[in-house]
């Protein structure tokens, strides 16, 4: 297993020689203004982020945002104290604490404060590329997502447990940037597209319902039992892309807000507050914040979540 991720981390263009850089040459972050580390800048994370930026501020907190490829690159600067808070997805925190030491150093550095929606994984396949499984994509032009993204995290895990021999490095596998590789799909020049995303993003809803593209299906019973962990399977209905004419099953999994542990504590205390004071604006202005935080929590922390301390005394305050 520790070689799927080895493949996924070769797409990691100097990441590690800048991260040392980063590491030799930062400074404490500032107790009066925290960090959090997004994703594409048209992406749900990013999204998501300019709407909590909005609520803490007005709470007293300074928020500044930091694009990324999205979860895998989150998690490294979670892990390095680059940011304060990020976004990540279960399945890539799970293949990096389990495959590779040096990746679950960063994970162990980083503590949920809240669950966010959960995100769909998504294989746009163009309807003229004649592929009918997952199996199909071995050999046809797939873009993988960005590198350090956890779209790139969740094709790279998908397709090497179900497909035997499967080389995700080889030139048949692209790693374009989200919005660029949907354009591809929808033009011809790829046959498909992963993109792990929640329900009704922005990128999915505004191509064409004219397009020639469906989502390739992957029902419960094609998932392979390594997966079953980091994945369950949900149903996309019909119409819930203006270009889907079908239902479809597809991979799911959770994702989460997380924190650096070297975040100060009087700003955690009061960036808890604020959030789950405010979950129903958060979830009614955009798809990635849940209004149901607060109810997951005893759950959650029953599946083994590792959320921060503060978290767990807020909420138990609350209760009372």
């Amino acid at each position: 297993m520790k070689k799927i991720i080895d493949l996924i981390a070769l797409r990691i263009t100097r990441m590690v020689f800048i991260l040392h850089v980063c590491l030799v040459l930062a400074l404490p972050l500032s107790s009066e203004s925290i960090i959090m580390v997004t994703g594409d800048s048209n992406g749900n994370y990013h999204q998501g982020g300019i709407i909590l930026q909005k609520v803490l501020s007005e709470g007293g907190i300074n928020l500044e945002l930091k694009n990324t490829d999205g979860s895998f690159q989150n998690v490294i600067e979670l892990g390095t104290n680059q940011a304060n808070l990020g976004i990540a997805q279960v399945d890539v925190l799970i293949g990096m604490a389990k495959y590779n030491q040096e990746y679950k150093n960063y994970t162990n550095n980083c503590l949920a404060i809240a669950p966010t929606e959960l995100e769909y994984v998504h294989i746009i396949v163009n309807n003229k590329s004649n592929i009918k499984r997952v199996t199909d994509l071995k050999n046809k032009k797939v873009n993988l997502g960005s590198p350090n993204s956890g779209t790139a995290f969740s094709a790279g895990f998908i397709l090497a447990y179900s497909i035997k021999g499967i080389d995700v490095t080889a030139p048949n596998f692209s790693s374009l940037d989200e919005t660029e590789s949907l354009q591809k799909v929808v033009t011809g020049e790829l046959d498909a597209a992963f993109l792990t995303t929640t329900p009704n993003s922005s990128l999915l809803n505004d191509l064409s319902s004219d397009s020639d593209i469906r989502i390739l299906g992957y029902n419960k019973k094609e998932l392979p039992p390594n997966l079953k962990k980091e994945y369950h399977t949900m149903t996309i209905p019909a119409g819930g892309y203006p270009w889907l004419k079908e239902s479809v099953d597809v991979p799911v999994t959770a994702s989460f807000l997380l924190v650096s542990k070297s975040t100060p504590k009087g700003v955690m205390q009061k960036l808890i507050k604020i959030f789950y004071n405010n979950e129903e604006v958060l979830d009614s202005e955009s798809h990635l914040w849940t209004n149901k935080a607060s109810e997951s929590y005893e759950a959650l922390k029953k599946l083994g979540i590792p959320y921060h301390p503060l978290v767990d005394k807020y909420i138990k305050e609350k209760g009372k």
